[in-house]
């Protein structure tokens, strides 16, 4: 009877300490759910805070650390749960009990309706475990093939989004390059543009400055007016009389009758004019003349070697004139006339429009002559006034008589 109370009292204390174990397994299976909910919520994504994939990376490491933790300690659990298990079924052996998948048997011995009891709660634990171990497992593979597929989505992008930074990177250098290179050929063709237009300017200025020499020099210019004659030849004999000469001009120096000359002389610098004689005999070599008339016969006689001269007249090469206004004395035609039976070559009667020449030797100017005598003065034309000119060439002579 004392052995029987003994294996009661053994039992009761089993039961006492299973009891203890079944409740601490179940507040272990609720933690387990509880992290298992979690994970779930992980997998599937709480509608009041749902994980999306556009948040950083720094927030999905973060997060996966915390879930690696909890995987972690529900592992920890649920071996903890299996030593305890292993742990009660040894110690119910000693008393005849033993558990075969999860099912209490004992003997004859045994209290039935404990034996029922401690079936239950060890059923109740086995499926506690293997819910556990089916959500442990089924969250861990599903949470981390989802983190991993955002991992490897958000470093896909990552990476494309670097290569695109890095192609775009490349584009941009080099077009920075290639516009610096267009930059350093548009400042090369700036500086020889403005190295041209310097030099251009510079090259204006001094052109400028050249005229404007010029225009003062023009302005400072006077126009020359023909008041002396030069030299064409000399008296070789004078009369005593004072009324013939022998000059030293004939045919060989185109000298021709009717021929006008003006006899001079220098004295002391000065150009002194002694008269004027007329041809009215032309030799190979020599020609004689008439005086016209003597300026002061008495105190400056006409002699031998006193030179004689006339600006139409020219034994080497003709002079060439131009006439230009209007004339008192003789209209432009006849004056034009004039100056041909004389030898000379008469270009143009000048009108408004038309120009003084570089090559003309003389101007006949009359009235309203300005334009052309200012042209005339810019060519170092000589100018000659109609007065002057007529005591230089015969205005009886006809062409006929000249021929």
């Amino acid at each position: 009877m004392k052995k029987h109370s003994d294996i009661r009292a053994g039992n009761t204390n089993s039961l006492i300490l299973l009891i203890m174990l079944v409740i601490i397994t179940t507040l272990l299976s609720f933690f387990a759910w509880e992290s298992y909910k979690d994970i779930e919520v992980v997998k599937i994504g709480n509608p009041e805070g749902p994980i999306k994939p556009s948040d950083s990376m720094k927030n999905l490491d973060q997060e996966m650390k915390e879930i690696q933790e909890k995987i972690d300690a529900l592992k920890q659990h649920r071996d903890d749960l299996e030593d305890v298990y292993l742990e009660r079924a040894s110690a119910l052996s000693a008393y005849n009990i033993q558990v075969v998948d999860g099912n209490v048997i004992g003997d004859e011995k045994s209290n039935q309706l404990w034996l029922a009891f401690t079936n239950l709660l060890v059923a109740y634990q086995e499926r506690s475990l293997a819910v556990w171990d089916k959500g442990e497992n089924k969250a861990e593979r599903i949470a981390f093939e989802e983190m991993n597929n955002i991992i490897a989505s958000m470093r896909d992008s990552t990476d494309d989004i670097l290569n695109k930074i890095n192609d775009e990177e490349d584009a941009f250098n080099t077009t920075q390059d290639r516009l610096n290179e267009e930059k350093d050929e548009l400042d090369d063709a700036d500086n020889k543009m403005t190295r041209a237009h310097n030099d251009r300017e510079a090259r204006l200025k001094s052109e400028k400055l050249g005229l404007e020499t010029d225009i003062r020099e023009l302005l400072e210019l006077e126009l020359t007016w023909l008041t002396e004659v030069q030299e064409d030849g000399e008296l070789l004999e004078a009369a005593e009389a004072g009324d013939y000469a022998v000059i030293n001009l004939g045919s060989e120096h185109s000298c021709v009758a009717g021929l006008r000359f003006e006899i001079f002389n220098i004295e002391k610098g000065m150009h002194v004019t002694k008269g004027f004689a007329e041809v009215i005999e032309v030799g190979p070599r020599t020609s004689s003349c008439r005086i016209l008339r003597e300026s002061q016969s008495s105190r400056r006689p006409i002699t031998n070697g006193d030179k004689i001269g006339n600006p139409v007249f020219s034994p080497n090469k003709p002079r060439t004139f131009v006439l230009a206004g209007e004339f008192q004395r003789y209209n432009a035609e006849d004056i034009a006339n004039f100056i041909r039976q004389t030898g000379g070559i008469v270009r143009k009667v000048l009108g408004p429009q038309d120009s003084v020449g570089p090559n003309d030797d003389f101007i006949i100017a009359g009235k309203d002559a300005d334009l052309h005598l200012n042209q005339a003065r810019e060519f170092h034309v000589i100018a000659m006034t109609e007065d002057y000119l007529l005591d230089f060439v015969q205005t009886t002579f006809s062409t006929a008589q000249v021929d």
